[in-house]
């Protein structure tokens, strides 16, 4: 069984490939980013101004996201359930 499989390979990657490597460039690229955040936390004088900053910093960096693809108030991904209605009159 195994001959079968051997004499069928090939060396082509797989096609999902290129979406594995951004998976695994955004994981590590977070597991950075959290490590940081960690250390400068730690590291820093004040823990409240530092973590002020940061989120200052986190809010200004993400504002051009927000501008350009709105609030996300009202919206849901495709995998939630959709929601109940009431049957009151309230």
């Amino acid at each position: 069984m195994l001959r079968q499989y051997a004499a069928r390979r090939d060396d082509t990657p797989p096609t999902n490939a290129p979406a594995m490597l951004i998976a695994t460039i955004l994981a590590l690229g977070a597991a950075v980013l959290h490590a940081s955040w960690n250390l400068a936390l730690k590291q820093g004088g004040d823990r409240y101004i530092a973590a002020s900053l940061q989120f200052l910093f986190g809010g200004l960096l993400f504002l051009p996201v927000l501008l350009v693809a709105g609030p996300l108030a009202g919206r849901r991904s495709s995998g939630s359930p959709p929601r109940r209605q009431s049957t009151s009159g309230t």
